[in-house]
């Protein structure tokens, strides 16, 4: 199981018009092989494999190696599993 800690959490507008008023979290792509624990803030949201993800861009790399792939989900952490 692959863990990630986004730095922050994306208003939606930023993504999309159609997203505003959602908390957005971007996740890299090769980060979703697998299922995924996303931990923001003392919560934690599990994303499984296959997830649809709100919307992909692809972006240049800043240091000339390719590109990368972020996707972008709404931020729902699992109330059962908030981390004290």
């Amino acid at each position: 199981m692959n863990k990630y800690r986004p730095r922050t959490l994306i208003d939606g507008f930023q993504v999309a018009p159609e997203y505003k008023g959602k908390e957005i979290i971007a996740v890299p792509k090769r980060k979703l092989s697998e299922e995924v624990n996303v931990y923001f803030g003392g919560d934690v949201m599990r994303i499984s494999k296959g997830t649809e993800p709100l919307t992909e861009i692809e972006f240049p790399d800043k240091f000339n190696r390719g590109k990368y792939t972020l996707s972008y989900f709404e931020w729902k952490p699992d109330k059962q599993e908030q981390l004290f």
